[in-house]
């Protein structure tokens, strides 16, 4: 049965040092995760970024990873979105 879930969505910038210390930050907090690398701005400055996607997690541990995330790299903010969407995990039957 499906219900309703969030999923919550870090947007931050991308360096590969960086990546390698989100996964580190993740893992540490035994969260399953999504990243998806792309390009954004930041005061009409653009850099690389990537994208953090949590599902099936609470509110209070999304935020957790977030501020850690964001400390891990000195940034004074991150995006921080809650996206309502409906969640199946599907058994593939292996």
């Amino acid at each position: 049965m499906n219900k309703q879930q969030v999923v919550y969505r870090i947007v931050t910038e991308r360096t590969p040092a960086y990546v390698k210390t989100i996964k580190r930050i993740l893992g540490e907090l035994h969260l399953d995760f999504s990243m998806y690398s792309g390009i954004g701005s930041y005061h009409l400055a653009e850099e690389k970024s990537i994208v953090i996607e949590l599902a099936f997690v609470s509110r209070n541990r999304a935020l957790v990873a977030a501020k850690l995330i964001g400390r891990a790299n000195g940034q004074e903010c991150i995006l921080f979105q809650e996206i309502p969407c409906q969640s199946t995990l599907i058994g593939t039957g292996k």
